[in-house]
């Protein structure tokens, strides 16, 4: 039998593709359809014959049908993902991110140096934490996920993943896990906006078409400047409160040790415990 955090992990991951690859792809896909057939004119007669058939598909039929939409409804969501997330970096890469150097003073201003000396000393991945001056200006990996857009820093980018992966695998309830899923959905939603204002303008006709046009656009600009702004906000506070929560985790670990330590608990009984004590052997009566 898998283990709860395998199962938890697979289930978010479930989760964030359902909500930032297929919703939006089905809606694109959806979308594109009502366009061309709008924009091709009066459509076929063995185009019309083909989608009642596929509609009155049933058994093997309507599952290769299902899978072949799903299919591309997967494909093209995560395309729309993938550009959703080049805007966003487009805008990051106007914004300094906190370098490891803030990063530390911020943890001792919030937890004191003595702490943050003693989490840093029992997980090797919060090394860049311990000497900012001196972070790994020469690391390969976290250079990598810099190029991906985490940040300029590569010591306060492998903190953060550091932080992110324990906190998922054994900390499920500080995990930043949640925040990721809002970032996703907010992106999600970027280019399926982009094609309703397109779609008012093919449905209607005469004047409220151009007005309709007008206003359609003007929301979905309004629309992609606010999900762009609130998903890099939240990139930065997920990156901040994965280091953050990684250390109010050492301090719940410490007063869990200490509360043991002062109060232990007490053991547990066993059967020789029920029994009576011997009694003493009788005074010799003749003596």
């Amino acid at each position: 039998m898998a283990e709860p955090s395998v199962l938890r992990q697979l289930a978010f991951y479930l989760v964030v593709q359902l909500v930032s690859v297929v919703a939006p792809g089905v809606v694109l896909v959806c979308e594109v359809a009502y366009l061309l057939v709008a924009l091709t004119g009066p459509v076929d007669r063995q185009v019309v014959e083909t989608a009642e058939q596929a509609a009155s598909a049933q058994g093997i039929p309507l599952l290769v049908l299902a899978a072949l939409l799903l299919a591309g409804a997967v494909l093209v969501g995560y395309l729309a993902r993938e550009i959703a997330f080049a805007l966003l970096r487009m805008v990051e890469a106007r914004r300094r991110p906190a370098g490891v150097a803030q990063l530390r003073d911020q943890l001792v201003a919030m937890f004191g140096a003595a702490h943050v000396a003693a989490v840093v000393r029992q997980h090797p991945g919060l090394r860049p934490l311990a000497a900012p001056a001196a972070t790994g200006a020469t690391d390969e990996g976290a250079r990598t996920l810099h190029l991906q857009g985490w940040g300029r820093d590569p010591g306060a980018t492998r903190v953060f993943f550091y932080c992110k992966l324990w906190l998922r695998s054994r900390a499920p309830a500080l995990s930043v896990d949640q925040i990721e899923l809002e970032i996703n959905s907010l992106l999600a939603m970027l280019l399926p906006a982009v094609f309703l204002p397109v779609t008012l303008l093919v449905s209607l006709s005469g004047p409220v078409r151009l007005a309709a046009g007008l206003v359609g656009f003007t929301l979905v600009g309004l629309v992609w400047v606010f999900v762009l702004w609130r998903a890099s906000q939240l990139r930065r506070a997920e990156r901040w409160e994965a280091v953050r929560n990684m250390f109010f985790g050492g301090l719940m670990e410490s007063a869990a040790t200490e509360a043991s330590v002062e109060h232990p608990a007490p053991a547990p009984r066993t059967a020789s415990d029920d029994q009576p004590a011997p009694r003493p052997p009788a005074a010799d009566a003749g003596r």
